[in-house]
């Protein structure tokens, strides 16, 4: 199971940062030599609704915000 709270997506067009919505189907992935959350559809940004890419971004450290 894929732990999705250790994951975000970042907006390409206002780069508001949101959490992956929790009945998203993913999967992990190797993209560029790194293993990375890969959304199954683009999700739309609630702040701006553009679409972005289906690539998600890591949380570096759990504990702190992100920055």
């Amino acid at each position: 199971m894929i732990d999705k709270a250790a994951w975000f997506i970042k907006c390409d067009n206002c780069q508001k940062e949101y959490d992956i919505p929790k009945d998203a189907p993913v999967r992990l992935e190797q993209v560029y030599g790194e293993e990375r959350l890969v959304l199954e559809f683009r999700p739309e940004c609630p702040s701006c609704n553009m679409q972005n890419s289906r690539i998600a971004n890591k949380i570096s450290n759990l504990d702190s915000p992100r920055s």
